[in-house]
């Protein structure tokens, strides 16, 4: 029962990896934190669910779990104390508060499956999201023009 809690933890920890890197590899500050993802193994970057024996085995020791998480704590750091990372951020159209949110941060971030646009997960809770409407309107009006 720990192990599948464990896998589940590191499943999650392995989406929020891959989502953090992709801002990092647009990133010119940031080749030193992206060698901290070089000791993780390479296919859990890009087969999201693919686990390896060896995998399996340090999940069930409690290493590749904690190897992850010290790695997106890292890479976390760096995003919110770079200016070109925040730059990428979003700020939620709904409450507009200042604070800017990420894809990686499941937590509080709920992000659109159609545009991509960024939420607090309680704002966005059964609305339309504003950037597809504006997309939408804005294709309308120059269809009808």
């Amino acid at each position: 029962m720990r192990s599948c809690l464990s896998l589940s933890v590191l499943q999650e920890l392995r989406e929020q990896l891959i989502s953090i890197k992709k801002l990092l590899k647009a990133c010119r500050l940031s080749k030193r934190v992206l060698a901290e993802f070089e000791p993780l193994p390479v296919h859990l970057m890009e087969e999201p669910l693919f686990f390896s024996m060896e995998d399996l085995q340090k999940v069930k020791k409690g290493q590749l779990v904690a190897q992850a998480r010290a790695v997106l704590n890292y890479a976390m750091e760096h995003v919110e104390s770079c200016e070109l990372c925040m730059g990428r951020g979003f700020i939620c159209e709904f409450c507009r508060i200042k604070d800017v949110i990420f894809p990686f941060q499941r937590d509080i971030c709920k992000q659109c499956a159609v545009c991509r646009a960024c939420f607090h997960i309680e704002c966005f809770l059964g609305k339309r999201c504003p950037k597809c409407t504006r997309i939408q309107s804005r294709t309308k009006g120059q269809m009808n023009s």
